[in-house]
């Protein structure tokens, strides 16, 4: 099959990482794979195209973002792709009437977000099915966004190639701590950290923390560790190579993820499956879709430091335990969430849809027309210095029509 991955751009994120992964698995079974990216490059960029054909379309190229919407649909189209696999990706969504109805169009939910339900729902008549990536996404772009098929399939991440580099916990080394993420509080609970190794220290016991990731917070959150006297023991490696991430699941005992809002975490899968144990927010339908709680880790109320600091505690002091919740991790997610599953029910997915399972596209009509009730007044605005001078008049007329209509 000719396949086609749409994403905004090549980041490094859980995203960026997962159909990657896909991709892989796709291609060695044989199918052509191409990415298409409709925003910006991406600090992964340089790395991709040494493996795939990447296809960068630059909105600043169009006049409008209504214009650059049917440059996108256009290339689609031109493509001639039997598979268009969308992540989130607006633009894209918005342009889907161009594409032939033999085309399998299939969207994927990512995140328990407004905003990312009506995209990936929007545009309804315009693909087969959509995939949730987890058990929240599932029901909840079911029972709100869309009665169009739903189907769930969870993230599969790669199994370690090599053994782990650690010693278990105990003796005279220190619990070896690890936070992997964006640095952003708001979403990871990442200011959580400092008075978790906090109370950690204070009960007595040696441990270490490694941040892995970059984001806006974190001056803030070097700055509480400062604040709490503890500096020494907080390292900042920044933003790893994606070849690079498994080497640090390898080499800490437990996993720390403070989360306030999550999709369905790829990082406590990575985890588990290199024998790091998680410690997680418990976010119902999220985190419980991949931690076993109490079996393969641990799942605590949200902000609780000092309970996130109990569970680290226990697990220090008991090396034995420790032991059989990475040992159970593994195994878990060798059975249910390895890439070999997850790339498996893809591809029964394509060919379900090409049989006519989900043919859901065959009556639909507007060839090559936008769908505007996914485009906001600034998206007819033109780029550059012009659009920036309209902005002002034409939000205020908006504002006005609004209030009008409201009082009528």
């Amino acid at each position: 099959m000719r396949i086609a991955i749409v994403l905004g751009a090549f980041n490094a994120g859980g995203v960026q990482t997962f159909v990657l992964r896909l991709a892989r698995y796709l291609r060695n079974r044989g199918n052509e794979l191409e990415f298409i990216l409709v925003e910006n490059r991406g600090v992964w960029f340089d790395d991709v195209v040494k493996e795939f054909p990447v296809h960068f379309l630059d909105p600043q190229q169009s006049f409008t973002n209504w214009s650059f919407a049917h440059k996108v649909g256009g290339f689609l189209a031109g493509q001639k792709y039997e598979v268009v696999l969308l992540n989130h990706v607006r633009f894209a969504q918005a342009a889907l009437s161009y594409l032939d109805k033999a085309t399998v169009v299939i969207p994927v939910i990512h995140n328990d977000v407004p905003n990312i339900y009506r995209v990936a729902c929007g545009n309804p008549e315009q693909w087969n099915c959509i995939v949730s990536d987890g058990d929240k996404v599932w029901e909840t772009s079911r029972k709100q966004y869309t009665s169009k098929p739903n189907v769930l399939i969870y993230y599969g991440v790669d199994l370690p190639t090599k053994e782990a580099d650690r010693p278990a916990p105990g003796g005279n080394a220190p619990l070896k701590l690890l936070f992997s993420g964006a640095i952003e509080h708001d979403r990871k609970g990442c200011l959580d950290l400092a008075p978790i190794v906090k109370h950690c220290l204070d009960m007595g016991f040696d441990v270490r923390i490694d941040v892995v990731g970059d984001g806006p917070d974190r001056g803030r959150l070097e700055s509480r560790f400062r604040d709490e006297g503890i500096a020494d023991v907080a390292s900042f490696l920044g933003i790893l190579a994606s070849s690079e991430n498994y080497h640090a699941f390898l080499s800490h005992h437990v996993l720390v993820m403070p989360s306030r809002w999550e999709g369905f975490p790829i990082t406590p899968l990575e985890a588990q499956a290199c024998g790091c144990v998680p410690i997680a927010t418990h976010l119902p339908g999220i985190t419980d879709a991949g931690i076993v709680d109490g079996v393969t880790g641990f799942l605590l109320p949200l902000g609780d430091t000092e309970a996130f600091a109990r569970r680290i505690a226990e697990l220090a002091n008991d090396p034995v335990q420790w032991a059989e919740m990475s040992r159970a991790g593994q195994q878990h997610v060798r059975e249910r969430f390895s890439v070999e599953v997850m790339g498996r029910q893809y591809l029964e997915l394509f060919e379900d849809v090409r049989r006519g399972k989900y043919d859901s596209r065959a009556g639909r009509r507007r060839f090559g027309r936008i769908d505007h009730e996914m485009l906001a007044w600034r998206d007819y605005l033109p780029h550059g210095w012009l659009g920036d001078l309209l902005h002002k008049p034409v939000q205020w007329a908006s504002r006005w029509m609004r209030r009008s209509r409201s009082a009528s």
